[in-house]
């Protein structure tokens, strides 16, 4: 399981605050500066495809979403994106 230092934890938690609040640009905003920083983690991109679908932004977001699945190991499924990605 990979882990995020600590500074990128509190940005990935600005992200999930600005989520929550409905934020969704601000959000995907935290949700990119982590991904550019550590792209192998895959809930940020997960996240981060959520509120790309949510604003609208479905090819971007399909894109994320799938970047997600493909960092995670093949025996774990995410039943989350499947279902995200059937709405985009």
């Amino acid at each position: 399981v990979l882990k995020l230092p600590m500074d990128l934890k509190l940005e990935a938690s600005r992200g999930e605050i600005n989520f929550s609040l409905k934020r969704y640009e601000q959000a995907a905003s935290h949700f990119q500066h982590v991904a550019e920083i550590s792209p192998s983690y895959p809930k940020i991109f997960l996240n981060w495809g959520h509120c790309l679908l949510l604003l609208g932004r479905y090819e971007e977001a399909i894109k994320k979403l799938k970047k997600h699945l493909r960092l995670l190991h093949p025996e774990t499924e995410s039943a989350l994106v499947f279902r995200l990605l059937g709405n985009a």
